[in-house]
């Protein structure tokens, strides 16, 4: 008997080949479904994320990585909770071989900055010891000033 198949059958979403002899389609790695509709990601897609591809996940605002397990405290809807610190201003560095220039608030109720790399906190710096920044060679860093507050839920 012959069969008609629709376009999409045939094409299995663009995520496969069309066997005409079993009138299957035979799926690409990654997906899953009788017309390879499915994308499947191997680990599970984190803090609400949702499998959009091979193994690949989109995040929801504020989360970030290859699952969505890093928090982007840049995009995060509630910056406050994820620090446990008030936040007072961000300003972004561009790291290189020289030292960096901090401008911080006027305030006098901030205690330090913390010291975010991409998405990471890489550490929360008391007051009194913000003159003691080290350098990280060619990295991307952003210093963020803390009002006073609970002790930081994220370090590093």
């Amino acid at each position: 008997a012959l069969f008609a198949f629709s376009a999409s059958a045939a094409d299995c979403s663009g995520n496969g080949v069309f066997n005409a002899t079993s009138s299957t389609c035979e799926c690409n790695y990654g997906y899953d479904g009788s017309e390879c509709e499915t994308p499947i990601c191997e680990k599970q897609c984190l803090n609400d994320g949702i499998c959009v591809g091979a193994n690949e996940c989109q995040c929801p605002v504020g989360w970030d990585g290859e699952r969505c397990e890093n928090v982007n405290v840049f995009g995060h809807p509630d910056v406050k909770t994820v620090l446990g610190y008030a936040l007072v201003t961000i300003s972004s560095w561009v790291m290189g071989n020289v030292a960096p220039q901090i401008g911080l608030p006027k305030i006098t109720a901030y205690i330090g900055v913390g010291v975010i790399a991409g998405s990471y906190v890489l550490n929360i710096i008391p007051d009194d010891e913000v003159r003691n920044l080290d350098v990280i060679d060619k990295v991307s860093l952003a210093y963020i000033a803390f009002a006073a507050g609970s002790k930081p839920i994220v370090g590093g």
